[in-house]
């Protein structure tokens, strides 16, 4: 396994695993293929984290007999971490989406993350910026959530669809910490030594 020598000691603890996880993920698309049926729709994926999410629940999506007519594939990138655990409370969009008046404006958009820790940076930055477009609809999906560390300023966020709730911070499958540990399969707790 990589070590990430930038990062001060700490090691990692394996919580779920990759079979465990693609199965949260499969059912997660499942679902998202079903109401969105027979619908166009714009998945605004939030880089690089959401990368992986995106791609595996597009599989699912694409290959389920009930799917959506058309898919737009967006991303945008967020910062709010750097070499940090917690959030530093000022997410900024530091990529923005490609043809948003065209790929917003309109249509059904649902919002893919890695993970809904907070829940600001979807309410404070993702949902408004999304919503400047004049969006059909704004739902949002989640490889997994952190309920207990919700902020009460983003408890009108709607997370429809979400996998396994976690009190850790969570690496792997997208997760990263200061660029480090992204592309560990399933998905690993970092504990500081």
């Amino acid at each position: 396994m990589l070590v990430a020598e930038k990062l001060k000691p700490h090691k990692l603890v394996q919580r779920i695993s990759e079979d465990d996880l693609n199965s949260h993920i499969k059912t997660i698309g499942t679902d998202i293929a079903i109401d969105y049926a027979g619908m166009d729709v714009t998945f605004l994926s939030i880089w690089y984290g959401a990368k992986q999410f995106n791609e595996l629940s597009n599989r699912v999506i694409q290959s389920s007999p009930r799917r959506p007519k058309h898919i737009i594939n967006e991303r945008i990138r967020v910062k709010s971490y750097g070499a940090n655990t917690e959030s530093n409370g000022d997410p900024r969009i530091v990529l923005w989406p490609r043809n948003p008046k065209k790929n917003f404006r309109g249509k059904d958009v649902l919002i893919k993350d890695d993970i809904a820790d907070t829940k600001l940076t979807i309410a404070r930055v993702v949902i408004p910026y999304v919503m400047s477009f004049q969006p059909n609809s704004v739902q949002v999906a989640t490889m997994l959530t952190k309920t207990s560390h919700y902020d009460k300023q983003a408890a009108d966020v709607d997370i429809k669809y979400h996998g396994p709730d976690i009190d850790y911070f969570a690496l792997g499958t997208g997760l990263d910490v200061d660029e480090y540990y992204r592309y560990l399969k399933g998905i690993w707790e970092l504990i500081w030594d």
